[in-house]
């Protein structure tokens, strides 16, 4: 068993097991389906507005070089530089100069799966301090608590953090913890050397980065810095700014439930000299980090068409059961279960492709479209092909015994339901976990009903 699937299974017993913690978990999961249910009265026609989306990403995916060298084209102008890195240490090194060049000491950062993806926290200098902007990532940075989410955190919990962290009062309603920690979490802002975020979309015809957020940090924190970073994977690339009008409503309604996100920017870099507002220099940094892997399968090419909304998450019970931080990895839920194998290693992470039910919500919420539990499928057949999914001769002898058992009704009678119950609770005593029960079986089969029921 690897390491990644070791830990993925510690913290997933841990946090399924906390009842407590579960039900704040199911009551915030109805409430976002049930605003992003009443989200889709918004459009006239929300399936011909994710067939238009669909069709965007797919386009983009399809050309992708072709609409990366447009942007570079028309991204480029002095202080605005794009560069390519092929991996997580090509980034953080690009990334790593950048704070030398500018003598940066003191860096904000918005949540972004990109930066988590390249690891750029656990190698920055000790000289230089990157404050989190998201109230959940400050709050957990504070703290010195990365298991912290707000998803899974009640009320009474999040105050009594911040009490014991600051001294407020523990009785604070949410939006007076919204407005300390938004205070305290704003103060880096003015004297910050760098700001560094990720990137919704990168706009190829117009040179322009789009970024979306509900809480508007990144919008204030580039009033106040001097440089500011982008790290965004290739797939972000869109061909048009008049994408954006499908994409931006597909991400918040998906997302959020929303109409719009509260925040849409549109940055074609730094300040020019009749302009005010803005920063002094740019650069966008995209990664490639295995995407070519995804790109390289056929079918599983498709997820690269993400918009990152996290509808998908939602839809999956095992993430809805277990929670974000049990993944540990940049994309998580059926998303994650598609790309993190391919781009990381199939071997290492070849456990996250079962962490699925292959239910089809998600795919049926999916503002692009990606057809989710198929591309699982396609995921599992590829490790059968490349043969690391593991030794099947103790599966295959288990499966030809179960059909014999299984096939034959006169077998089937031969244990009773304290007989049967005993069998499974040996057979699957670890797959079903310490912390649920079996479910009791019946005294009497339905076989044996119906013959009671219906004699001959």
């Amino acid at each position: 068993m690897s390491d990644f699937k070791q830990s993925f299974l510690s913290r997933a017993d841990k946090s399924a097991s906390d009842v407590a913690r579960y039900q704040i978990m199911t009551e915030a999961t109805a409430l976002y389906k049930s605003r992003r249910k009443q989200s889709y009265a918004y459009y006239a026609n929300w399936e011909l507005a994710r067939d238009r989306a669909l069709y965007t990403r797919s386009k983009a995916i399809a050309d992708v070089e072709s609409y990366l060298k447009d942007f570079e084209l028309n991204f480029s102008k002095p202080r605005a530089k794009v560069l390519w890195a092929l991996d997580e240490k090509d980034a953080v090194s690009m990334i790593l100069q950048i704070f030398h060049t500018h003598d940066a000491k003191k860096v904000v950062a918005s949540h972004s799966a990109a930066i988590n993806e390249i690891f750029l926290k656990e190698q920055l200098p000790q000289n230089v301090t990157l404050i989190e902007t998201a109230f959940q990532e400050f709050v957990s940075q504070t703290v010195e608590n990365d298991s912290i989410d707000l998803l899974r955190t009640s009320h009474k919990d999040l105050a009594n953090l911040l009490s014991e962290e600051f001294q407020t009062s523990i009785e604070s309603h949410s939006k007076q913890m919204v407005q300390f920690v938004t205070g305290k979490m704003r103060n880096h802002f003015f004297d910050a050397d760098v700001m560094i975020t990720g990137a919704n979309f990168l706009v190829a015809d117009v040179g322009g980065v789009a970024l979306s957020e509900n809480e508007g940090n990144i919008c204030r924190a580039a009033a106040f810095v001097k440089t500011h970073i982008v790290v965004a994977g290739y797939n972000k690339i869109i061909p048009s700014i008049d994408n954006l009008e499908t994409l931006w409503t597909l991400f918040a309604s998906s997302g959020d439930g929303t109409l719009l996100t509260a925040y849409n920017s549109l940055i074609f870099g730094p300040r020019t000299a009749d302009e005010d507002d803005g920063v002094e220099n740019m650069y966008v940094i995209i990664i490639n980090n295995g995407r070519d892997a995804v790109l390289g399968q056929k079918e599983q090419q498709k997820a690269l068409y993400c918009i990152r909304c996290g509808a998908c998450k939602h839809d999956c019970p095992i993430w809805c059961t277990v929670g974000e931080k049990a993944y540990k990895t940049p994309y998580t839920g059926a998303i994650g279960s598609i790309l993190i194998p391919l781009m990381k290693d199939l071997r290492s992470y070849r456990h996250l492709i079962y962490a699925s039910t292959l239910n089809k919500k998600a795919a049926q919420h999916c503002p692009v479209k990606i057809p989710l539990h198929e591309l699982i499928l396609y995921n599992r057949a590829l490790f059968i092909k490349k043969k690391i999914a593991g030794n099947f001769s103790t599966w295959n002898i288990f499966m030809k015994n179960n059909a014999f058992f299984l096939g034959n009704r006169k077998t089937i009678n031969l244990l009773g339901s304290r007989q049967k119950k005993h069998f499974l609770s040996t057979l699957l005593k670890k797959q079903w976990g310490k912390n649920r029960t079996l479910p009791a079986f019946a005294k009497k089969s339905f076989n044996e009903i119906y013959r009671m029921k219906h004699p001959q």
